[in-house]
């Protein structure tokens, strides 16, 4: 698969980053996002949660690490049924969390090891996506009628701070089975939203001690598949940022 450098800006890892808390948040409020290279890899973790605490209010999950901030995302063949970050099949472009009420608004992946084939990484502003919708698209997603889930959200919606996204294609998916023609007519669109994302990617290697930061409400994050035997292994903290 082709790749490129990203759109996003990079910076070297720096020593006592709460010093430059605004210019990170800024980043991710104008970018979209930002890469630290030369993150400190280390097995206890506390560098990174350390980083994430600062940036703001980690969310503890049952699923994490001793139902902490820090999720580890690499193949998980301990059961047949891994959540699908745990899986090397291609995961499509989405945001974090898209079945939650408040989704959080900032994910951080670290890259620990990187995949030796495949597994590159997605990347699509909302504002590129916005710009090649139609009106009527953007109405039609902006009504809270998709599934996530048990509950039904819009996927875009227009705030005070902007446009913002919510989407995982995997939740509609759910639900295909019991679709009415209403929702068939839905089905067609979201294929057109997914074609047009695949035409719109930014895709990139993020390579070991990368430090991937994302605005998780503007943007969308994705990665290909890579083998099941690959030692790819992420960390991944979702927080909502001290502004």
């Amino acid at each position: 698969m082709p790749v490129s450098f990203p759109s996003f800006p990079a910076a070297w890892y720096f020593e006592q980053p709460e010093t430059r808390r605004q210019e990170l948040i800024q980043a991710l409020q104008t970018e979209g996002a930002i890469l630290l290279k030369n993150f400190p890899l280390e097995s206890s973790h506390s560098q990174l949660e350390l980083f994430a605490q600062d940036l703001g209010n980690p969310l503890h999950e049952a699923h994490n690490l001793q139902g902490g901030m820090l999720c580890l995302i690499e193949v998980d063949q301990s059961t047949p049924y891994p959540a699908y970050a745990n899986t090397p099949f291609e995961f499509e472009l989405h945001t974090d969390c898209a079945d939650q009420q408040t989704p959080p608004d900032t994910v951080v992946l670290q890259c620990e090891q990187k995949s030796e084939t495949g597994g590159e990484s997605y990347f699509l502003r909302l504002s590129t996506l916005l710009a090649h919708l139609s009106e009527d698209e953007r109405s039609a997603l902006q009504k809270p009628d998709f599934h996530f889930r048990n509950q039904k959200f819009p996927i875009l919606s227009s705030t005070t701070s902007g446009w913002q996204i919510r989407y995982n294609r995997l939740y509609q998916e759910i639900h295909r089975q019991s679709l009415s023609q209403e929702v068939g007519e839905q089905e067609r669109l979201l294929n057109q939203l997914d074609q047009k994302m695949r035409e719109l990617r930014e895709v990139f290697q993020l390579q070991t001690g990368d430090c991937w930061i994302l605005n998780n409400k503007q943007n969308l994050h994705g990665r290909a598949e890579f083998e099941a035997k690959s030692l790819r292994k992420l960390k991944r903290i979702r927080l909502n940022l001290h502004i």
